[in-house]
């Protein structure tokens, strides 16, 4: 949570799919992250940050029954805590290998 230069509040309370930290300790903790934000009658705020257990497993499951992009870094990232998205040879790899550059490119020439 941050203010903007600007004096806007800025929450960001985490993620239930990649959560990131540059705090190693922080980033080992797996737990769907989330806020919660109270506005009282006179404009006070008052934040919240949540975690909460959730199955990995069966949220991969769920990721590969819908075949989401990139299901198996995305377990790799559910098992292990640990982020791929910035290996860019990786991902070349597998954008090649299943045609996600291209199947991109057609969708949004569609819509």
């Amino acid at each position: 949570m941050r203010t903007t230069s600007r004096g806007q509040l800025i929450i960001n309370p985490g993620a239930v799919g990649q959560p990131y930290s540059l705090w190693p300790k922080f980033f080992a903790d797996q737990r769907a992250h989330y806020a919660l934000l109270e506005i009282d009658d006179f404009g006070r705020v008052d934040v919240s940050f949540r975690k909460v257990e959730y199955d990995r497993q069966k949220e991969i499951a769920l990721a590969q029954q819908r075949h989401v992009p990139y299901s198996s870094q995305y377990a790799f990232l559910r098992e292990s805590g640990s982020t791929i998205t910035h290996d860019r040879d990786l991902l070349a790899q597998v954008n090649a290998a299943h045609d996600y550059v291209d199947r991109v490119a057609r969708y949004y020439h569609k819509h």
